[in-house]
């Protein structure tokens, strides 16, 4: 019966969680009884380290408006977020922003920690399809040893840095970005 209880609040918890409900709700802020204690479900520390680092707001991307921290190829630039290199080339042209001056989050850190490295620094990855993000799909490693490995285990091919500005360059010359993505790539977008 103690097992089935602790499942219904964990599983309480989640839905609250997902609900978008007051972190207070959740923790119990004002009806946290007469202890007044509060601890925080594992819903909403597994919620926290998707969302990246602990942040607790989505942050939207700047050119298309979709959640930048879902995407594993979330950029930053300019005081700004993007959810795809495509994306974040757009903006930068439309801006006069050079674009060797972002930073792309690790494939590797995209659901935990959310590290960035400078995209004139990193090591690219193009697959064929990757959900969260938009065409073309490139990642990002810090190191070559990583990109080497994982370009053979995600089935795509490395890149530079070069040529992945121009890839996703091309991408925005192509109609893609005309301000807002036009059209539907399978993965929720």
């Amino acid at each position: 019966m103690k097992s089935i209880l602790i499942m219904f609040v964990l599983f309480a918890a989640m839905v609250f969680s997902l609900a978008g409900c007051p972190k207070a709700d959740v923790e119990g802020g004002a009806d946290a009884g007469a202890s007044g204690a509060t601890s925080t479900p594992p819903a909403t520390q597994d919620s926290q380290t998707i969302l990246g680092a602990g942040d607790a707001e989505p942050k939207k991307c700047a050119h298309c408006g979709m959640d930048a921290m879902k995407s594993p190829a979330h950029v930053r630039g300019g005081g700004q977020d993007f959810d795809a290199l495509s994306c974040f080339v757009a903006w930068a042209k439309d801006n006069n922003f050079d674009p060797m001056e972002g930073e792309i989050v690790t494939y590797l850190s995209a659901k935990t920690t959310h590290d960035f490295v400078p995209i004139k620094e990193a090591f690219f990855v193009e697959v064929e399809s990757l959900a969260m993000t938009m065409p073309p799909y490139i990642v990002a490693f810090a190191t070559a040893e990583e990109q080497a490995e994982h370009a053979n285990r995600m089935d795509g091919g490395a890149i530079g840095v070069a040529e992945a500005l121009k890839k996703a360059g091309a991408e925005v010359e192509g109609g893609m970005h005309g301000g807002a993505h036009d059209s539907h790539d399978g993965h929720g977008h």
